[in-house]
């Protein structure tokens, strides 16, 4: 049987909150492969779980794409050279019905065109009842009927052997949209290779009279794929990245020098783009802008169990002592734990807040999660508040 390398997703567009037991289930989540060679035919095989009442669901292929937002489409792409909409052939039942606790196994195909160029292409498979499921509730004491209904998408990812990567982006355009709130940094990436691209982005803010760096903001894509921001860009597709100026600027001309990381992180696209900050800018800024810190990202690597202490360090622009609330959300927070709930910093000072992170026993899963994310929080008693995220990941042990 030869094999196709399945994207490993699997999304559910829930219309309301449905309960478990009346979704039904596509496995396995990941199917993994290698290619499929032009003129060959792969072969997959879906599993499908009814939920505890039965019912009819459809079955029909369809494009998959991110947008320049960020967000997911499951649309059909006329005009798209990198879809795989038409090589997936699916049973000519299209309606399946789906026995309650029963599993009903789905095999597909998928034939790539002798005329298909080496490279990889895009599809999905979207799986969906034929009709609403009337569920019962009690809201404030009145019984309600709601109507639900799931989605279920497969996202397929296709190889056809002899592709050369083609890493190739550039950035169409950089600008400083500036208010009397914030400065916000706006800029574009656009993929011109042939692969789905991981960019991340940054700006530098560097003052054009005395040239010195007055700020370097990390570019975030919207909806991004990655604590850090990253975001994952289709061939010939654009991505819009964003990032707010967390220092204040005085009056001034500046240049923007906007910087794209992509290609495994060995390519880079740049642009550059000038903005003013007026006097009524430079004071409101100056106002907002009384805190900051030298990381807004906190990543550590832990093992099952595995405990860090670290330091936060804390800035203060303003012209006098700040007063800073220090919280953690959500607000109870059993593996974070902060030191101190209050810091007091003199004008134009920082200190370190310390924090320690332990992954403790899961007793419900009954086993150490290592994989977790929270969020410290800085609120000034005058100008903006600050939002540090910190993500825990599992270590990986050296292969071999």
């Amino acid at each position: 049987m030869k094999k196709i390398w399945m994207f490993g997703l699997v999304i559910m567009l829930i219309f309301l909150m449905i309960p478990t037991a009346y979704a039904f289930k596509v496995s396995p989540a990941k199917i993994e492969g290698v290619e499929i060679p032009k003129g060959k035919t792969g072969v997959g095989i879906l599993y499908l779980t009814g939920s505890v009442i039965n019912e009819e669901i459809k079955i029909f292929p369809t494009d998959i794409m991110v947008d320049r937002r960020g967000n997911l489409s499951f649309e059909r792409l006329e005009q798209w050279g990198y879809s795989c909409f038409d090589w997936i052939k699916l049973p000519e039942e299209k309606i399946l019905t789906l026995s309650k606790s029963r599993i009903k196994e789905l095999e597909f195909k998928i034939k790539a065109p002798f005329n298909a160029k080496p490279g990889q292409y895009y599809g999905c498979i979207m799986v969906e009842p034929t009709e609403f499921t009337p569920i019962k509730r009690e809201i404030e004491g009145v019984t309600t009927v709601l109507n639900l209904k799931s989605r279920i998408a497969v996202p397929i990812i296709i190889e056809v052997p002899g592709r050369i990567p083609k890493l190739k982006g550039k950035v169409i355009s950089a600008e400083a949209k500036i208010t009397p709130e914030e400065i916000r940094i706006l800029s574009t990436f656009q993929n011109e290779g042939n692969i789905i691209e991981e960019v991340r982005g940054e700006a530098q803010i560097i003052n054009k009279e005395n040239k010195r760096v007055y700020d370097v903001v990390t570019l975030k894509a919207l909806n991004p794929s990655a604590a850090d921001g990253m975001g994952k860009v289709f061939p010939e597709c654009l991505r819009d990245f964003e990032g707010v100026v967390k220092r204040p600027l005085p009056v001034g001309d500046y240049e923007l020098r906007v910087s794209f990381d992509f290609g495994l992180g060995i390519r880079k696209a740049r642009a550059r783009a000038d903005f003013s900050v007026t006097e009524e800018i430079a004071v409101s800024q100056k106002e907002l802008l009384t805190l900051a810190v030298v990381s807004e990202l906190l990543e550590f690597e832990l093992k099952p169990g595995g405990m860090v202490m670290g330091g936060l360090e804390v800035i203060n622009f303003d012209f006098q002592s700040l007063r800073v609330a220090i919280s953690t959300f959500p607000e109870k927070v059993s593996w974070l734990q902060v030191t101190q709930t209050e810091l007091n910093l003199r004008a134009n000072g920082s200190r370190k807040i310390r924090f320690r992170i332990k992954i403790p026993w899961d007793w419900e899963e009954e086993k150490f999660i290592v994989e977790r994310s929270a969020k410290i929080v800085l609120t000034p008693e005058r100008g903006k508040q600050i939002v540090v995220d910190v993500v825990v990941k599992e270590e990986q042990g050296d292969e071999g």
